[in-house]
């Protein structure tokens, strides 16, 4: 098991647009508007947890250090 930090950037026309039709109700999506938004996503870090798959109800405690020392 493994647990990512990733970074995601959206940029271009409409990006106000289109996260306020995806937070919606509804749905939906940005319609014709989203043709000019440009998402790049990166996975900064990846942490090892743990070796296989967790049993239900265990609790697993992660300590992350976000500051380099």
């Amino acid at each position: 098991m493994e647990l990512a930090v990733i970074r995601r950037e959206t940029s271009g026309e409409g990006v106000a647009y289109s996260a306020a039709a995806l937070a919606s109700p509804g749905g939906g999506g940005a319609g014709s508007m989203s043709e000019n938004v440009v998402t790049e996503t990166q996975t900064l870090l990846k942490y090892e947890i743990m070796d296989g798959a967790p049993v239900k109800g265990e609790v697993i405690p992660v300590r992350l250090y976000l500051a380099g020392r």
